[in-house]
């Protein structure tokens, strides 16, 4: 991580111009998102976050790029964004599919059922949302990977 005094300050905010009040207002929702992502790993979720924490030694330091929280990176812009990066690709995938299936915009079958078996609407879902059959039959083979079980969720 480098120091943001490194860096091109017409670019990088310093603690002065840039509040913890933006930083603190994104941490509850980064915190959403960890809890999120462990949730879908199955990981307990009582696990202590310290993302607020974590955020604000990173922000003393003048740290505001590159700040690695579980499972993502953030980084804060002086246009008072917060760009994240998930560093485990497959979760990200777990996690779109756990969402899209909970708002009901895949059919309920999807993953479980062979491609070729899928009436035309299905195929057209699945091809929308994948791109590929390529990456259906990905999560398809992989099932245990890719879809929740809910009742097997922390138990």
């Amino acid at each position: 991580m480098k120091n943001l005094l490194d860096n091109d300050k017409n670019f990088y905010p310093t603690p002065g111009s840039y509040g913890f009040s933006e930083i603190y207002s994104c941490s509850e929702r980064l915190n959403d998102i960890i809890k999120t992502l462990n949730y879908l790993e199955n990981r307990n979720s009582d696990h202590n976050y310290n993302t607020r924490q974590n955020l604000e030694s990173s922000w003393k330091s003048g740290i505001l790029k590159d700040i690695q929280l579980t499972h993502i990176t953030v980084t804060f812009y002086k246009k008072g964004t917060c760009h994240i990066v998930f560093r485990d690709l497959e979760l990200l995938e777990k996690f779109n599919l756990f969402g899209s299936q909970q708002k009901s915009w895949l059919p309920p079958n999807f993953g479980r059922k062979p491609f070729g078996d899928m009436n035309n609407e299905e195929k057209e879902v699945v091809k929308e949302f994948c791109g590929n059959t390529e990456n259906y039959m990905k999560i398809f083979n992989n099932q245990e990977l890719y879809l929740i079980d809910e009742k097997k969720l922390l138990n």
